[in-house]
């Protein structure tokens, strides 16, 4: 050490840190996107994050049919999250890739009139060869014929060698989403590139964006139970530290529709949809003609309600209002294509019992009703079926793990662990101090750090919190006071 003469000034780190802020509601969702309608030249995202704050930003980049709003399953959620809900950010991955999910036709029957115009039955067109109705000559494009890929549309040339009016056979490949299946979406490693896809992509989140995933979704694909329950396994343990919940719907189509409201827990419960970070949903909603799943609104309520109350996630989105015209599910043997429901409270009750999320036409619009994860009723745990306590619980564990992460491998001494007990008990306290805890402390106990763990470096806190139950239940008792009727003789 150089020898010193003088004043001299030293800094000591201080005593108390402040939290790290953590968004509580940052939506991952897998699904496909209309990519196929992207002009010629824009990059095509599959099997890549890509993280939207506004509608615009996810259309230029995903693409938009709007004619064929449910074709595509991201689409639902980008137009309820901000549009409707005004949620952001949205972090995305579209498994639809054009150039893989991509269905031939042979020969088609094109007739072009008598402006030169024709139309394939198939937009995202490649690969188009054009012959006349013998099959003896192949059209040129460009020479013959124009074509716009998106649309399929077809304009003749003057001067080439297409006949006016003529009638040709057309054969191709289009961009076919139809042919994305739920093994696209739960993804995994890629045996070639060693990459992940789908669903694995959620560990990515974080080291690209520093944005933990607070909700899961996949737009329609949560319908199938394969990808509800890899869902509920990726929202435990992210980057093996973080939690998310995860939204997934029953269905109400196809061979496994369910129909009835009576039906929803017996189909809950033989598909093994029961977990702690599961929430569920029946049925379906409408918006005008658009139909959207309830999960993908229930997922923008969550951070309208988080967003009113300063970003904390102490509150239930249940007894809220959704942004919807109707209630229901598609039938193509109803008038419009759509059963309308009117579940009265009992029924919807009925659902809740069971650990099903629903909606209700009541007092106050059609709302939300729920606040139980469907780990409900087999688990009575507050912090496990409870929809509010486990998404604080969730989201106070990420702000924890991010705030001392900083401290990891300081050395284990009395100032590390005062700066940490202080720091947390200031946080704790104002929560509690704002009402969204009821109470809360943290601890350092002997009985909690043996000596084995202590001379290898771990120190174990104990946190206890009181996030505020939801009052799912009021009661008021009334009773006929006949020491009133004195009144008659005053």
């Amino acid at each position: 050490m150089a020898f010193k003469h003088g004043v001299y000034t030293s800094e000591l780190p201080t005593s108390i840190l402040p939290a790290r802020s953590v968004d509580s509601n940052v939506v991952f969702a897998v699904g496909t996107a209309a990519v196929d309608r992207l002009a010629a030249g824009k990059p095509r995202y599959v099997n890549r994050l890509r993280m939207y704050y506004s509608y615009d930003e996810f259309v230029s980049e995903m693409g938009w049919d709007e004619e064929n709003f449910n074709k595509y399953s991201l689409q639902e959620l980008a137009y309820s999250h901000f549009a409707l809900y005004r949620g952001a950010p949205l972090v995305v991955c579209n498994v639809f890739d054009p150039a893989v999910h991509k269905t031939s036709v042979s020969s088609e029957a094109v007739s072009f009139d008598a402006k030169g115009a024709a139309s394939l039955k198939h937009g995202s067109v490649s690969k188009l060869v054009l012959k006349n109705a013998e099959s003896s000559t192949t059209y040129v494009e460009g020479t013959d014929y124009t074509l716009d890929p998106i649309s399929g549309e077809l304009s003749r040339i003057e001067g080439g060698s297409l006949p006016a009016e003529a009638n040709v056979t057309a054969g191709y490949d289009y961009a076919d989403v139809s042919l994305v299946d739920s093994a696209d979406v739960i993804g995994g490693i890629n045996e070639s590139t060693g990459e992940s896809e789908g669903l694995e992509l959620i560990d990515s989140v974080f080291p690209q964006f520093r944005l933990v995933p607070g909700s899961i979704l996949a737009p329609r694909f949560s319908e199938d139970p394969a990808v509800a329950v890899v869902m509920a396994a990726k929202a435990d343990g992210i980057n093996g530290l973080f939690k998310a919940v995860a939204l997934a719907d029953i269905p109400t189509e196809g061979e496994h529709g369910v129909k009835k409201y009576t039906d929803v827990p017996a189909y809950k419960q033989n598909n093994n949809l029961s977990d702690e970070l599961l929430i569920v949903c029946w049925p379906k909603v409408k918006l005008g003609d658009r139909v959207f799943g309830l999960a993908t609104h229930l997922t923008g309520l969550i951070s309208q309600t988080d967003a009113d109350r300063e970003g904390v996630p102490y509150a239930s989105p249940s007894n809220k209002r959704l942004e919807i015209t109707s209630i229901g599910y598609p039938d193509e043997k109803e008038e419009g294509g759509w059963k309308e429901l009117f579940l009265g409270l009992d029924k919807c009750n009925y659902l809740n019992g069971e650990g099903i999320y629903t909606a209700v036409n009541w007092d106050g619009g059609m709302k939300s009703w729920g606040g139980r994860m469907s780990v409900y009723p087999s688990n009575t745990d507050p912090k496990d079926c409870q929809d509010a306590i486990r998404r604080f619980f969730n989201w106070y564990q990420s702000t924890f793990i991010l705030t001392y992460f900083q401290k990891v491998d300081n050395p284990l001494t009395r100032r590390q662990i005062q700066t940490i007990l202080k720091s947390e008990q200031i946080r704790l306290d104002g929560y509690a101090a704002r009402e969204m805890l009821l109470g809360g402390s943290i601890s350092f106990d002997e009985s909690d750090n043996p000596t084995t763990d202590l001379i290898d470096g771990i120190a174990r806190f104990h946190l206890r919190l009181t996030p505020p139950p939801a009052n799912r239940e009021i009661d008021g008792i009334f009773e006929f006071d006949t020491d009133n009727l004195s009144v008659l003789f005053s």
